[in-house]
């Protein structure tokens, strides 16, 4: 009998420590899936550009920290900024976040935008509750250009805005 409960106790024991392993290696691997995150989007680094129909629409990508790219937008026409605005893409956690900063849009608030699909080659982020858009799409489709697109509903109807851009640096 003292035999059975000293093996009991034993194979108790090796199954915490088993289960403590399993543990400590699930939360290393959801660690290291969180960094992967903003792995992912290393391809959005550099200056992007798409000139169309007289506009000219650059993005530029740099990466501040280990969890935190910034990024800056701007269209211009005829030597005349139309709009700007400052993105960063932010990893909190175990979420990785797309921020736009817009002059004068959205009562001065911050939008964030979570990240709903990440390949190596494509990164959605969505925010349901935002006026427009809902949905920032970005694909890789070379080392050299990218597809862009921001979409969801308006007024009630599906819109969406679509830039093909190309590496510049």
């Amino acid at each position: 009998m003292k035999q059975l409960i000293i093996n009991s106790l034993a194979g108790m024991i090796a199954c915490s420590v088993i289960s403590c392993k399993n543990n400590q290696s699930a939360e290393t691997e959801k660690s290291e899936m969180a960094t992967n995150q903003i792995e992912k989007a290393g391809w959005l680094i550099g200056e992007w550009e798409n000139k169309q129909d007289g506009l000219n629409v650059t993005e530029i990508w740099k990466k501040e920290s280990d969890n935190v790219f910034v990024g800056r937008s701007y269209t211009i026409r005829n030597n005349d900024t139309l709009s700007s605005e400052r993105i960063r893409l932010e990893q909190k956690g175990d979420s990785l976040f797309y921020v736009p900063i817009v002059k004068n849009q959205n009562q001065g608030q911050v939008v964030k935008f979570a990240l709903t699909t990440a390949t190596d080659h494509q990164l959605i982020f969505e925010n349901p509750t935002h006026d427009f858009p809902q949905k920032i799409t970005y694909k890789l489709i070379n080392n050299d250009s990218l597809f862009a697109e921001i979409s969801g509903l308006y007024k009630g109807e599906e819109q969406s805005e679509k830039f093909s851009m190309h590496r510049i640096h």
